[in-house]
């Protein structure tokens, strides 16, 4: 059912002529300007292990943009890897109270939740990704994996 929805809407989509997402969409940004965004600079600071440095510059965009979720999420990922668990479970429960669905917080939130012994937290948390991935997605398949294995290998 999912996969007749999606297609009945893209194939709506091209009929109108809209043009298909592309990467440089997905992080808020936009394809003409070279200025990185505030999420782009975290994601990138976080590919280098730059935990904290990831944390200053976030915290530093939600004073601007209290309300992004994906500020949040990645916030609630810098605090996990850097153990602040008290701070990082706050940062993904406000990214959720803003987007229910948001499925970085999602996940991020079901590892720790495997991580600190709690998998049916972590279980239900695999039931709202369920419902946010229209087929399955990285996310999900990271929770499950996670959730079987009693732990996930990255904090």
């Amino acid at each position: 059912m999912k996969l007749y929805v999606v297609t009945v809407i893209l194939s709506g989509l091209f009929l109108l002529g809209v043009p298909a997402p592309n990467e440089a969409f997905a992080d808020g940004g936009s394809n003409t300007s070279a200025t990185p965004t505030p999420v782009k600079i975290a994601r990138d600071l976080i590919k280098q292990e730059k935990y904290a440095e990831a944390l200053s510059g976030i915290r530093d965009a939600l004073v601007k943009d209290a309300k992004n979720a994906d500020l949040l999420s990645l916030a609630g990922f810098s605090s996990r890897r850097m153990r602040d668990l008290d701070q990082a479970y706050e940062y993904y429960n406000m990214a959720l109270d803003i987007d229910p669905a948001h499925k970085g917080a999602l996940n991020y939130l079901g590892i720790l939740y495997v991580n600190t012994g709690q998998p049916e937290k972590a279980e239900a948390l695999l039931e709202r990704l369920d419902n946010a991935c229209f087929f399955t997605c990285d996310e999900y398949t990271d929770l499950k994996n996670a959730i079987e294995a009693g732990e996930a290998p990255e904090w």
